[in-house]
């Protein structure tokens, strides 16, 4: 593959297109107007980049979730708050 190729597969989702695309653009030393470059590549890769952040926090909140249901249906008491929990004196340690 010569350094404008684009390689040929398919991606799912959108930033790794985007990076074969700026890599295609060639040898930073050699492009003529390198912002030119940065400016068409990047407002497309901070979105997606931020739509990933943004699923990826769903997905964690909903195993959060689903990990605290789980617990409530093993009978497994949840506590929110830490400082609620009663805690019994810790007992000295016989030897």
């Amino acid at each position: 593959m010569s350094t404008g190729d684009v390689p040929d597969h398919h991606h799912s989702g959108a930033n790794v297109p985007l990076n074969d695309k700026l890599a295609a653009a060639g040898d930073p030393a050699t492009i003529a107007d390198p912002a030119a470059v940065r400016a068409e590549f990047e407002g497309p890769w901070v979105a997606w980049n931020i739509a990933r952040a943004v699923v990826n926090v769903g997905a964690l909140t909903c195993f959060a979730l689903a990990l605290l249901r789980s617990g409530r249906q093993a009978g497994v008491e949840v506590i929110a708050d830490p400082r609620a929990a009663k805690l019994s004196p810790a007992r000295p340690m016989s030897h």
